[in-house]
């Protein structure tokens, strides 16, 4: 598609204040008597009474990342990855093991008159629970614990299925390394207890949770297991588990699996989840709800890593995920070269009941296709860093933050955009299908093409046919150094308030170029600009393409072109001056003209392949 015809049809139209016509405010607030005067310059908001750039505030980084003085936070983690059986956690720069070992043969596990001890080392046939008398099976002490004891065990690998229910009891190992257990399951009746200090490799699954509330997971190394390593899932009852400093390490299908149940995952890693023996999945939290109640699963996400896992970092469906303060980076795509996405908020895609998600103060970076996906679901992002992702196999979708429909319902996401940055991801940076978007006070940066060459949109929201159009507010933000187009509204309703839109570049073909489009694609568009100014675009500050666009109280500089307006599947475009605009290079002190030149919109991106 080529961006200019000929011959060139020249139709020009004189917009907004002339150049003898007084100006009170060189930044674009009070002019020709039409605009009030703004509280902040364009891509500035009001914080606590004072101007502060789009992004993130300085102050607002979450626990365990510095701000990197350009809008955005940066996390504090070792410069290479831990090598198997360390850690790291935000905040943390160097490697360490999961737990210290303490001295002597119970290291520092709590000492009870109730302890009942494990030693595999033990040669007697005597035993009684005692430290001088050991059992040599976990279970043999597990069975003779009485309710909420304390189960020690020394230094040993101990090759054993050990099931806890009916009562609860606190598992307590002298350190990861130094003990090792089979599978564990915690079953209905043993609310409470408490797994401590061990590592977990079983025959199937690491450690699952059946029916059992306000269970407790602490420093453990959950590795290798063919299985899941962590599943919580309420199969017999209700259950509840919080996963504390723990390392949760190449284990097959699912890191941590949560299905109509309730975990929260705090100060833990969660890395190089493979695809199982049937070569599925590789997750690294995959929470869901039940598929015939319809239980949610509830999910926190607190000061934690989630990495390198082989699929998705993060997949919620039909649940609620909060997640603060923590890192989902490099994952990677399976052997077929699919997925890899960072956060997926996904409705359930038998009932297309939607999930909600709150994601704040965190950091999703170099991801594989999406860096945030959603469908069909609700979800919130505050003070968050959604960075570097690569595109697919196919090197046409890398976008950072990702928002359409439920498949089978229709049903629009509805996305929630504040304080953040989008920053260096492929093809488009925020894009918005058959849904609603708010984003404010962010800044949307350095989109770059896919491997065609094309795209490289900053925001771009679209309609499908014969769906209600999708909307987007876009305020006090910025966007810059895109490709293509800054901002794309398409078969869409589209608000641009307050926001600074600058440095917008043609495609690797040199075509297209616009600050912001609003274009008839299949159906109508209409963007109401206000108080915005548009600078350094490669073609036009703003094209109307058999669509409805409105601009008052904006200033546009440096531009090929100012307006752009023109017929677009035989449909006119129309062009609303709202008064108080103003244009011109260097500084943008003169009337302001449209042009009718032929030219055509950025070609239509589709939805999630």
């Amino acid at each position: 598609m080529r961006a200019l015809r000929s011959p060139v049809l020249s139709v020009v139209l004189v917009v907004g204040c002339h150049a003898e016509d007084e100006i009170e405010d060189p930044q674009g607030c009070v002019e020709c008597g039409e605009c009030e005067e703004m509280a902040c310059a364009p891509g500035e908001w009001l914080r606590d009474g004072s101007c502060v750039p789009a992004g993130i505030p300085i102050d607002a980084c979450g626990v365990g990342f510095e701000h990197d003085g350009d809008g955005g936070c940066v996390a504090v983690l070792p410069d290479a990855p831990c090598p198997p059986g360390s850690m790291a956690i935000v905040g943390e720069t160097r490697c360490r093991a999961v737990a210290t070992c303490g001295a002597g043969t119970w290291g520092d596990i709590p000492v009870e008159a109730s302890n009942q001890h494990v030693d595999a080392s033990y040669a007697g046939l005597d035993s009684d629970g005692t430290m001088a008398k050991p059992w040599t099976s976990v279970q043999a002490a597990v069975d003779a614990a009485a309710p909420g004891a304390i189960v020690a065990v020394a230094e040993g690998s101990y090759v054993e299925k050990v099931d806890i229910g009916d009562k609860s009891v606190r598992l307590w190992g002298v350190c990861p390394e130094r003990v090792e257990l089979g599978t564990v399951q915690l079953l209905a009746g043993a609310d409470g207890t408490e797994v401590h200090a061990v590592a977990i490799r079983g025959i199937a699954h690491g450690i699952a949770v059946f029916g059992a509330v306000d269970v407790v997971l602490d420093r453990l190394w959950v590795h290798d297991n063919p299985g899941p390593g962590v599943a919580a899932q309420d199969t017999f009852a209700p259950t509840s588990v919080v996963v504390t400093a723990s390392l949760v390490e190449k284990n097959h299908g699912t890191g941590v699996f949560v299905g109509s149940s309730e975990l929260a995952l705090e100060d833990s890693v969660v890395r190089t989840t493979l695809r199982d023996a049937q070569a599925f999945l590789g997750r690294g939290l995959n929470a869901r709800a039940h598929p015939r109640t319809g239980v949610r699963s509830t999910v926190s996400v607190v000061r934690s890593l989630i990495e390198q896992n082989f699929d998705l970092g993060m997949l919620v469906e039909a649940s609620d995920l909060t997640m603060e303060s923590s890192v989902v980076r490099h994952n990677q795509p399976d052997p077929q070269n699919e997925a890899g996405v960072g956060v997926s908020i996904e409705s359930d895609p038998a009932t297309t009941a939607p999930a909600t998600a709150v994601l704040r103060t965190s950091l999703v970076e170099e991801n594989r296709g999406f860096g945030v996906f959603v469908q069909g679901s609700d979800a919130t992002l505050e003070a968050i860093v959604v960075r570097g992702t690569v595109p697919d196999a196919k090197g046409l979708v890398g976008r950072g933050v990702a928002a359409q429909s439920d498949p089978l319902s229709g049903a629009p996401s509805n996305l929630v955009v504040r304080s953040s940055l989008v920053d260096h991801n492929s093809e488009v940076g925020v894009f918005i299908t058959d849904s609603h978007a708010t984003i404010e006070a962010s800044v949307v940066r350095a989109t770059v093409p896919n491997a065609l060459g094309m795209a490289g949109r900053g925001v771009n929201v679209r309609t499908s046919a014969g769906v209600s159009p999708s909307t987007l507010l876009l305020q006090s933000s910025i966007v810059e150094e895109s490709t293509e187009a800054g901002v794309v509204i398409a078969s869409s309703n589209g608000t641009v308030d307050s926001c600074l839109i600058r440095d917008t570049h043609p495609n690797t073909s040199g075509l297209y170029g616009e600050g912001v489009v609003v274009a008839y694609e299949q159906g109508a568009a209409s963007g109401t600009i206000t108080a915005t100014r548009v600078e350094r675009s490669a073609r036009a500050a703003l094209s109307a393409f058999g669509a409805h666009a409105a601009t008052g109280c904006s200033l546009f500089s440096c531009q090929a072109l100012d307006f752009s307006v023109g017929t677009y599947h035989n449909v006119d475009a129309n062009l609303e001056d709202l008064g108080g605009n103003r244009c011109g290079c260097p500084e943008p002190d003169g009337g302001c003209r449209a042009t009718g030149a032929n030219l055509e919109p950025p070609e239509p991106l589709p939805p999630k392949p």
